[in-house]
């Protein structure tokens, strides 16, 4: 086989996915207006960046570093209060009652 058909048969096999992509991609809300050149640049978005194990575990680092971030935002402490004044709360709302 030469490469040049090889590079044909790729081409139709992409061609045959992308037909059938289409449809299934136009039931999803917000992309009824995707087309095949739509999902043709996202293929080709896919090939043209290969991301490496070492980028995958930096990317991975970064967002959990953002959720600390976020985490450690400044939280309100509960109120606690002492039995005494629970107490003394429950008596005054079960005299509110009868």
């Amino acid at each position: 086989m030469l490469l040049g058909d090889d590079e044909s048969m790729e081409t139709e096999s992409t061609d045959e996915i992308e037909e059938t992509i289409l449809p299934l991609m136009q039931r999803i809300p917000g992309c009824d207006d995707a087309s095949l050149q739509d999902i043709d640049s996202w293929m080709k978005d896919d090939d043209q960046y290969e991301i490496t194990d070492k980028e995958i575990v930096a990317l991975v680092d970064c967002d959990d570093n953002d959720i600390e971030d976020q985490d450690e935002a400044p939280t309100v402490e509960p109120l606690r209060i002492s039995h005494n004044d629970g107490v003394t709360a429950l008596e005054t709302a079960i005299k509110y009652v009868h």
